[in-house]
């Protein structure tokens, strides 16, 4: 793939007719379902224990061996790769350094001024494991940059990062970039990239990335470190840090929670504020979508959304929509839309993701 501004703007029709995004429009009923038809597509790549264990069944049960088995053959090379890919993220922190970091030739793009360049085969792999694990789908990436490959078959990965990173760009003017000894917490930081990317932007504060998954957070710790940076493994509904923060980004969550726990999340995360903080928030605009669809737990659909609006209207600053097919244009110009939220519904547009500023 080429470095610079072009494959920033790469049309959102190629990324959506990639294997990776072809669970957004493929009807998933779980995440599960997502996983196993993302892994028949082959975009989640075989480890070698899973090859190994495919091989070995062939020679010992022979083609023709029950389903049942098979499955039970399946699940056993699951959790074996699963248990050993913590191992496999220590060994290959090693190649982090392989990471380059290319400046962007026109100047800035999402606010970030370097690519993150990622070409060593293992470590993509790797990554595009960790995304597409076992509790949860999400975008990652290594590296403070934009994310860049050269590796064909992991471009729609690069995308992806880029569209996920676009939806905190959006936000960051509303940083105060001169905030020093203020702190922001990332809301399920997954692969660490947009915290390591805040970090570098944001040199002067401390930067904190919660996340309950293990294997994501241990990945982030040996592949997206800054000093100003440190990541937690916990449920967040019960994490205790005893600090409060200027800035919280809670992106893409709320649909991952159960639609009961929705308003103890909002409640948790503004409690966590500092004086004159901001909470930043992002979740899909799920109109008549059912609670499922595309492994998406509790949606904030048509019936939901305006209690909610209405429930926290005097703690809302700001309320707009993001429009997912522009994310990659790179221009939040395009990719905010600055609708009153209460036309969510209105069918005009492209008011794909809530986009709420709360105090």
């Amino acid at each position: 793939m080429r470095c610079g501004p072009a494959s920033v703007n790469e049309s959102y029709d190629m990324v959506r007719e990639s294997n990776i995004e072809r669970f957004v429009k493929d009807s998933c009923s779980s995440q599960t379902d997502c996983y196993k038809k993302l892994r028949a597509d082959g975009v989640v790549g075989m480890t070698p224990v899973n090859r190994f264990l495919k091989k070995a069944g062939k020679t010992l049960l022979g083609e023709r061996c029950s389903r049942a088995l098979k499955r039970k053959v399946g699940r056993l090379s699951r959790q074996l790769e699963w248990m050993f890919l913590p191992q496999t993220i220590n060994v290959l922190s090693r190649r982090a350094k392989r990471v380059v970091m290319r400046p962007i030739p026109n100047g800035p793009v999402l606010h970030l001024h370097s690519y993150s360049a990622v070409n060593d085969r293992a470590l993509l792999r790797l990554c595009r494991e960790v995304c597409f694990g076992k509790q949860d789908i999400r975008a990652g990436w290594i590296g403070a940059g934009l994310p860049n490959t050269d590796a064909p078959d992991y471009q729609p990965l690069a995308r992806w990062a880029t569209q996920h990173w676009a939806m905190y760009s959006g936000f960051l003017p509303l940083v105060r970039p001169n905030c020093s000894g203020g702190r922001i917490l990332d809301v399920g930081s997954g692969t660490g990239h947009a915290t390591v990317c805040l970090g570098a932007i944001f040199q002067g504060m401390t930067v904190t990335g919660i996340d309950n998954d293990g294997i994501a957070t241990r990945f982030a710790e040996k592949m997206n470190q800054r000093s100003n940076v440190r990541y937690v493994r916990d449920d967040f509904l019960s994490f205790e840090s005893g600090q409060r923060y200027a800035y919280i980004f809670a992106l893409e969550i709320m649909e991952h929670l159960p639609a009961t726990l929705h308003n103890s999340f909002i409640d948790r995360c503004l409690s966590m504020l500092d004086v004159g903080g901001r909470l930043f928030v992002t979740t899909p605009n799920a109109l008549d979508e059912p609670d499922g669809s595309y492994g998406h737990t509790g949606l904030l659909s048509r019936a939901r959304a305006n209690s909610f609006i209405e429930k926290y209207s005097d703690r809302m600053r700001h309320a707009s929509f993001y429009d997912n097919h522009e994310l990659l244009s790179g221009d939040p110009a395009k990719f905010i839309v600055n609708d009153p939220v209460s036309t969510f519904a209105d069918k005009d547009g492209n008011r794909s993701h809530f986009r709420f500023v709360m105090a």
